[in-house]
């Protein structure tokens, strides 16, 4: 992972072998496209109230995981650059979308501005199944979201990323429900989030470990997650068991068990493969 703030997307499964195009009403009334040719940034995509659209330091990999809310193990193909070429958007809307529908207008932008082209597959593939531990409890750092929400913690020893998450203005790159409603801080290391569904963790560490992950947590509504783990371990053998040294912070997977009470089974699991056809180097303005 390249910076403090995670992106990802969800597991979905889309029906369409190739993705429909969006209706003319579905795009977005103002876009700008820019490159960022220089230094170095947190990528992220917010949908902010009143049909704004806004990405910063994203590449167009993460747009197209945005736009069609697929875990980054799920878009495969493209040229080299839709990974190192990062790309900053304003996009506005005359209405206020739905994020359903910034998310098809995001599909309109990529397909007028970047020429994109896709198509999905079916595939089976080597992954993870988040489950719980113990059907009847939780570990201590998971618990139910109430109305008002909780202050997403920052530990000792885990710095500070050069930018925060963005709080509860937007949503970010998951796009997944109406709204982000409480503040979500992700660290390199330490995720607390608040408000977030299990499906929403689980698109998480698909992007920590490199692997598809489906959710069989059971676990339904909104939860406040607190996870302290040393990253990058599992990415390089997500099939090995639980490594670190006395005292660090624990792999992810034992973290998992010990301070959440789930766990990541390796399966095979059914993955909709996001296939890109066709992408351009986008024309600025």
């Amino acid at each position: 992972m390249r910076t403090a703030l995670q992106i990802t997307g969800g597991l979905t499964v889309l029906t369409a072998v190739v993705i429909a195009q969006a209706r003319p009403e579905e795009t977005f009334d103002v876009a700008s496209v820019k490159t960022v040719r220089t230094g170095d940034g947190i990528p992220w995509i917010l949908v902010m109230p009143g049909g704004r659209v806004t990405a910063e330091f994203a590449t167009a990999r993460e747009l197209i995981q945005a736009a069609y809310h697929v875990q980054r193990t799920q878009v495969s193909g493209g040229p080299a650059w839709i990974d190192t070429t990062h790309f900053a958007i304003e996009a506005r809307a005359r209405s206020v979308p739905t994020l359903a529908a910034a998310r098809t207008m995001l599909r309109s932008l990529l397909r007028d501005r970047f020429g994109l082209a896709v198509h999905t597959e079916q595939r089976m593939t080597r992954g993870f199944v988040l489950s719980r531990v113990d059907p009847a409890a939780v570990g201590p750092g998971l618990r139910s979201s109430g109305a008002r929400c909780q202050e997403p913690t920052v530990p000792k020893g885990v710095p500070a990323p050069p930018e925060a998450a963005p709080a509860s203005s937007g949503e970010p790159m998951h796009l997944e429900g109406d709204r982000l409603r409480c503040p979500t801080w992700l660290f390199s290391g330490h995720w607390s989030l608040r408000a977030a569904s299990a499906q929403f963790l689980a698109d998480l560490l698909a992007g920590e470990i490199k692997r598809p992950i489906v959710d069989h947590s059971g676990l339904t509504g909104e939860h406040d997650f607190d996870l302290t783990f040393a990253p990058g371990l599992e990415a390089h053998d997500p099939d090995a068991g639980p490594v670190g040294t006395p005292g660090s912070a624990p792999a992810l997977r034992t973290a998992l068990v010990d301070q959440l009470g789930l766990r990541l089974t390796a399966a095979t699991v059914p993955v909709t493969m996001t296939i890109v056809d066709r992408i351009n180097r986008p024309a600025e303005n």
